[in-house]
């Protein structure tokens, strides 16, 4: 067990999870190998087999972050019920556990239980007082308002936590979206750039090699490349702003949907559109 350990621990996965999973033949209840494959089971991306060793896992171990592990798995699988039930039981077992209060606001919210959610993430707020965990706690409460359609209280939490320094690229984008919704949109489009930053979660694919055109730049001549990254119908609203470069004498190339490349091709012959960079 120590040596497949150590060699998931030289990131050697396949040759650790030979010989775990040979272990697991003669070492069924041993909790260390369990976490050991529950590891690699992430590694691999196999959910299912993961949640396997989580569930065997709890018949022997009593452990907060196993149940809260669990618990995130069905959360990502939709089945709210059962995610509540581990979250709550790790909790049990740990009151000072930040993240399950945090991640079970979520739950709460999805089910548009805003006033539980609110509860949790108080209790959070309040764990974190003093340290920059505290920064995480509040991402939270504004998300949960903005889901709440409270976008102007979503923002005060914004605008202080960026008072007081913190710009995570996650946190900067979701200000944006709700800059937006509030119609407020110079800082909503000048936020949203941060779908960009190399340290957001699930950023927007750029161009190698290219870069963001900023503002104040002289565009007269130059190439400019626009990527439709958003739905069809976003496409369509937007579409009708690219004349204001082409006034400003640019050469426009654009990139869009197959879905939509007819339509805007034939409706703006001066402007060159592909489906493919």
């Amino acid at each position: 067990i120590n040596k497949a350990i150590k060699l998931y621990e030289q990131s050697k996965f396949e040759q650790s999870y030979k010989l775990a999973k040979k272990l697991s033949k003669v070492e069924e209840d041993n909790e260390e190998l369990l976490s050991l494959l529950t590891l690699l089971m992430e590694q691999k991306k196999d959910y299912i087999s993961k949640k396997k060793y989580l569930l065997k896992l709890i018949t022997i171990t009593q452990e907060a972050n196993v149940f809260q592990s669990l618990a995130l798995l069905y959360q990502n699988e939709n089945n709210l019920a059962e995610a509540k039930k581990y979250y709550k039981k790790a909790i049990s077992l740990k009151p000072d556990y930040v993240k399950c209060y945090l991640y079970l606001s979520l739950v709460y919210s999805i089910e548009y239980d805003f006033a539980e959610a609110e509860e949790l993430i108080f209790k959070a707020i309040e764990l974190t007082t003093g340290t920059e965990a505290a920064f995480e706690s509040y991402h939270f409460l504004a998300l949960m308002y903005s889901k709440a359609d409270k976008y102007q209280k979503a923002l005060e939490i914004y605008t202080e936590l960026i008072k007081a320094g913190d710009k995570h690229p996650e946190m900067m984008f979701n200000c944006a979206m709700v800059c937006l919704k509030l119609n407020r949109y110079i800082d909503g489009f000048d936020l949203h750039r941060y779908r960009y930053h190399p340290d957001k979660q699930h950023k927007e694919a750029l161009v190698q090699g290219l870069a963001v055109l900023e503002k104040d730049i002289n565009i007269e001549n130059k190439n400019i490349l626009i990527l439709g990254e958003q739905g069809n119908g976003d496409v369509i609203q937007f579409i009708r702003y690219l004349p204001l470069f082409i006034k400003s004498k640019a050469i426009i190339y654009v990139i869009v949907d197959k879905l939509v490349l007819k339509l805007l091709q034939t409706s703006y012959q001066n402007i060159t559109f592909s489906n493919v960079i």
